[in-house]
């Protein structure tokens, strides 16, 4: 399986406003994020369920009627405005058990 690379472009801040990276996370935190419908799914649904494909991003357009530069789009978009810091697996070593190991390529 071969799992490609998705570079997530992001785009220059508008004059005046500083771009989320740069607010502390309590500013983040005390700021309500408007976001689409498309924009919960990709938080909600994926966050345990993500694909395991050559792919994921293309998977997932196609379960929800968009294409996969929509999907790409939305997570650079979440990304750029500080809601997200990555898109990539997170592992429990503990469920897995201690003498694990897990290497795709």
């Amino acid at each position: 399986m071969t799992i490609r690379h998705m570079p997530i472009a992001t785009a220059a801040p508008q004059t005046g406003t500083r771009p989320a990276a740069q607010l502390s996370p309590l500013a983040i935190l005390d700021t309500p994020a408007a976001l689409t419908a498309l924009e919960k799914c990709l938080l909600n649904d994926y966050q345990r369920d993500f694909p395991l494909t050559d792919a994921p991003f293309a998977l997932i357009a196609q379960q929800q009627g968009v294409t996969e530069e929509d999907v790409i789009g939305m997570l650079a978009s979440l990304q750029q405005r500080g809601l997200i810091s990555r898109v990539g697996p997170v592992f429990a070593p503990l469920r897995a058990g201690a003498s694990t190991l897990a290497a795709m390529a």
